[in-house]
């Protein structure tokens, strides 16, 4: 602001000069406060909600791997034909499957399935952390040869999952299964809670019988080498099969992990 010019030497000119400056500048300020400053009107009753917090949070435990491992070999019951069982190796012939037990716990509310809960699901990797030992190796070329064929790729991170629920009413067991590939499957059985199961709880925690099974692959026709191999094939056809069994067999010992893993919606 531009100084207030005093034509006299009186004190009380110079206060007023100085007054009149401040009432100017605080009347532009308090004309804007005005324009920008209206009483609203008042609106009572506003309500208010907050969510409710629930505890979506599922947990799988009690995995167990029941029934043994797999053995890929001939069909116990094989006797005649080009190929046959030998019973000397105790095996007790073919075994494609698995089975493994666990409890998905909170995926129940008052007995039924949440309607969060959307199943889980099944990854299948080699036990060797790094690279593949002699047996993993055999295991994989016989995969790539397609001799045989897992439900789900051997890689900890291809997954499968099975997310059609079924009812449980009353303590009664359904099942579902998922088919991939050649006839692998993966069948999961869902079943309530008993008082045999120490530890968990009817309303909240469900009982899961997960079978894998692999199956034979392409290169035989989906059939037991055994079963596969007939007498009219020559003996270049026939050597050409033991000589997929016996790269087969370097997969003796490979060791699979299972990862099993719960679905939220």
């Amino acid at each position: 602001m531009a100084k207030s010019k005093i034509s006299r030497k009186n004190g009380k000119g110079a206060i007023v000069a100085i007054a009149l400056g401040a009432v100017a500048l605080s009347g532009v300020a308090f004309s804007a406060w005005i324009l920008s400053g209206q009483t609203p009107a008042t609106v009572n009753n506003i309500s208010v909600s907050v969510g409710s917090v629930k505890d979506h949070r599922l947990k799988i435990s009690g995995a167990d791997v029941t029934g043994g491992g797999l053995v890929f070999d001939c069909d116990a019951s094989d006797t005649s034909g080009p190929i046959i069982y030998d019973s000397s190796d105790n095996r007790g012939g073919e075994k494609m499957s698995f089975t493994v037990t666990f409890y998905i716990e909170g995926a129940l509310e008052n007995g039924k399935f949440a309607g969060y809960f959307n199943g889980f699901s099944v990854k299948l990797g080699y036990m060797s952390a790094s690279s593949l030992n002699s047996a993993d190796a055999g295991m994989s070329q016989a995969i790539s040869a397609s001799w045989i064929v897992p439900p789900v790729a051997i890689d900890n991170t291809t997954s499968v999952d099975i997310t059609s629920i079924p009812a449980i009413s009353d303590s009664s067991i359904s099942d579902t299964a998922i088919t991939v590939g050649d006839g692998a499957t993966l069948s999961a059985v869902y079943s309530a809670v008993t008082g045999d199961d120490e530890g968990y709880d009817s309303t909240s925690d469900v009982k899961v019988t997960l079978t894998v099974a692999f199956s034979w692959g392409s290169a035989f026709s989906g059939m037991n080498p055994g079963q596969f191999a007939n007498g009219s094939m020559s003996d270049s056809e026939l050597d050409s099969i033991m000589s997929a069994l016996s790269s087969l067999h370097g997969a003796s010992g490979a060791g699979l992990s299972i990862t099993l893993t719960p679905l939220v919606m």
